[in-house]
């Protein structure tokens, strides 16, 4: 059974087990598709990162970098969550960048506080449509050792079975949202966050 097929499948049976009310949602009536790609993509957001596996490859042919350290990279259009990136020379690859809207990116801009080959930092910017890093003391010969991040545009058969289930919970909820089912919502969201827990 393909995977939106599968996951909606779900979402049926947990609907019924958690809306009292079930018979009065008119299920056919809301977006399914649009909000199983909504429900997928705050999973995938959201969930331990080994779920998403090692991704792909990063296109790196458009990095630029810049003699004070830092560099940017366009990031490409079905990125959603970044898996690992490390500079050549780094001791360590990053995994859970930052903003351009979180106060530490203000720090990137002070020699003293900004990151460095030790305590490497990467920041998702302009709306997620690309990745700086702070900073490399290769300086414009710098060079990317590792580049991988999940690609997503909608839930298809590429998607990790291991998040199905989930995925199924957060559809529910977002039916019982549209519905102001308070109560039924609040178990979905506990259910979540069960499953997250054994993961």
């Amino acid at each position: 059974m393909p995977a939106r097929d599968e996951i909606r499948e779900k979402a049926y049976v947990y609907l019924d087990e958690v809306s009292m009310d079930v018979d009065s949602i008119n299920v056919a009536a809301f977006p399914l598709n649009e909000l199983l790609d909504e429900a997928g993509a705050w999973v995938v957001r959201t969930c331990p990162i080994h779920c998403l596996g090692s991704g792909v490859e990063m296109p790196i042919a458009a990095f630029v970098a810049a003699e004070d350290g830092s560099g940017k990279l366009p990031l490409p259009h079905d990125f959603i969550r970044l898996l690992a990136f490390k500079m050549e020379g780094w001791n360590h690859k990053v995994t859970q960048p930052i903003r351009d809207t979180d106060e530490k990116y203000k720090q990137q801009f002070n020699r003293v506080l900004r990151g460095n080959d030790s305590k490497p930092v990467v920041v998702l910017c302009d709306g997620d449509k690309a990745l700086e890093y702070y900073s490399s003391s290769r300086g414009t010969d710098a060079t990317i050792e590792t580049a991988r991040y999940f690609p997503y545009t909608v839930v298809n058969n590429n998607y990790p079975l291991s998040l199905y289930d989930v995925t199924a919970w957060k559809l529910a909820e977002l039916v019982l949202a549209a519905s102001t089912d308070v109560n039924g919502m609040q178990i979905c969201q506990n259910k979540i966050q069960e499953l997250y827990a054994a993961l």
